[in-house]
């Protein structure tokens, strides 16, 4: 059923854990496809059709997951990432395109995975290279995986998300 299936999941009970390291944050793992994005020492980074979270706070990530109940999944990395590696990283990046940029391209450029085209893939990956570590997530139950999905699935996601915006844009003029 699942291209990648995480080991262990825990609930997140001590936030703490969370201040310190590189997680991945998957949000609504079990959707085609998830959004992704990296919080390194507190500082969350992420790419989206609409721009990007840059540098923002734990507590603003937290306080967003917990209002809107979000299904998150924090998957911790083995690295020494920096958050000033990220910042240099994602001023490269201003929004993601259909059949170019994803929210993955400036993760995968982050964790040196440039043949990752999915997070299934990504996540294959770091854990064949013993890099993946605890795994919590929140508002979820405890087997969670990432269903098989392909870039063209992306690629259909981010220009319905094109099309929305652009009926926004249109109804705002």
């Amino acid at each position: 059923m699942y291209d990648f299936q995480f080991k262990a999941t825990r609930e997140l009970v001590d936030r703490d854990v969370l201040k310190t390291g590189v997680f991945l944050l998957i949000w609504n793992p079990e959707s085609i496809p998830p959004h992704i994005g990296i919080l390194i020492d507190g500082e969350y980074f992420s790419l989206k059709y609409s721009g990007k979270d840059f540098s923002l706070p734990l507590d603003t990530i937290l306080h967003l997951i917990q209002k809107d109940h979000k299904k998150i999944v924090f998957q911790k990395i083995k690295t020494g990432l920096t958050s000033s590696r990220a910042i240099s990283v994602f001023n490269r990046y201003e929004t993601t395109k259909a059949g170019k940029i994803t929210c993955l391209s400036p993760i995968r450029e982050l964790l040196e995975e440039a043949e990752s085209e999915t997070l299934s893939e990504l996540l294959k990956n770091l854990d064949a290279r013993s890099l993946l570590s605890d795994v919590f997530q929140l508002n979820l139950r405890s087997k969670i995986g990432i269903l098989p999905y392909t870039k063209a699935d992306i690629n259909k996601r981010l220009d319905e998300l094109d099309v929305k915006r652009s009926k926004y844009l249109f109804k705002s003029t």
